[in-house]
């Protein structure tokens, strides 16, 4: 939630740093979501680590794009990771409480951030991939708020995608976000009634 409202606040020549917070925070956070694998921790910890230094180092030296990309595709594995276990984990809840329904509202939110990493992958390549869009690192503030405007179908209209792998991958993530919508409050609201019938 950070990363989508904290740049509204911050001014635009302080974005970077924002961004590199931001990602190491949801590193940290995501982390303590894992913390119940029993293998493969030590790893994804050194991956997390991997990709915080990559984040700073990247901000200091105000790398090119090729080495916004790389890092870009590690932050994808880990998301990918972690969307995995938060929705392991709100699926297989027994009871429904405080704690799952967060975990499905972060698992959307995980959607989200998926979308935005695989925006960002299109529009490092190819400039052109958005309408309305900065070129390099800078435009990633307005792909985070197209990929949320995407998985929750407003489409505003005023970033568009323009290349066939835009659309393609605009059109996937708008149906994940309804699919996961519907299915998660399917179960949800399904676990809720088997609880107060029993």
């Amino acid at each position: 939630m950070l990363m989508i409202v904290w740049p509204a606040f911050v001014p635009e020549k302080n974005e970077g740093i924002i961004w590199t917070l931001s990602r190491t925070l949801i590193l940290l956070a995501c982390i303590n979501v894992l913390r119940n694998l029993h293998s493969g921790l030590v790893g994804v910890m050194i991956l997390a680590i991997i990709i915080a230094g990559a984040d700073w180092f990247n901000l200091a030296l105000e790398a090119n794009d090729m080495a916004n990309l790389i890092n870009v595709l590690l932050f994808a594995i880990f998301i990918c990771l972690i969307s995995y276990q938060v929705f392991h984990q709100v699926l297989h809840a027994k009871d429904i409480d405080f704690h799952i329904i967060i975990g499905a509202f972060c698992g959307f939110l995980l959607i989200g951030l998926l979308t935005l990493i695989c925006c960002t992958y299109f529009h490092l390549k190819d400039p052109q991939s958005f309408s309305n869009v900065a070129p390099g690192a800078p435009g990633v503030d307005d792909l985070l708020y197209f990929s949320y405007i995407t998985i929750i179908t407003i489409g505003y209209g005023d970033i568009a995608p323009l290349t066939d792998p835009a659309r393609r991958i605009s059109l996937f993530f708008g149906l994940i976000g309804q699919f996961y919508l519907a299915v998660i409050m399917a179960v949800l609201v399904g676990k809720f009634i088997s609880k107060t019938e029993t």
